[in-house]
């Protein structure tokens, strides 16, 4: 037997999408960033809508996340950058 029992009483799902934003050292002891945001389903992605929370991740000897916004700012002139707000 197990020595944790749960009982579900709710279930959210959620559509992650993880973009790496640094990769290699980062110069404080962390192997590499992602921005991560959460959205009810993919289509809510996929039409540009605001996201449930978007989180700055970095992992590695001294990991951490915070939450930094629900929408992503595209840069016309660079399609890989972006801002969030």
């Amino acid at each position: 037997m197990s020595e944790f029992k749960f009982y579900c009483y709710s279930k959210t799902e959620n559509y992650i999408v993880q973009l790496m934003v640094a990769g290699g050292g980062m110069g404080n002891g962390n192997a590499y960033a992602e921005v991560e945001a959460h959205y009810k389903n993919e289509e809510e992605w996929n039409n540009g809508e605001d996201a449930i929370d978007i989180y700055y991740c970095e992992y590695g000897k001294n990991p951490c996340r915070n939450r930094i916004g629900t929408r992503f700012i595209w840069n016309d002139d660079y399609p890989d950058a972006f801002e969030v707000e």
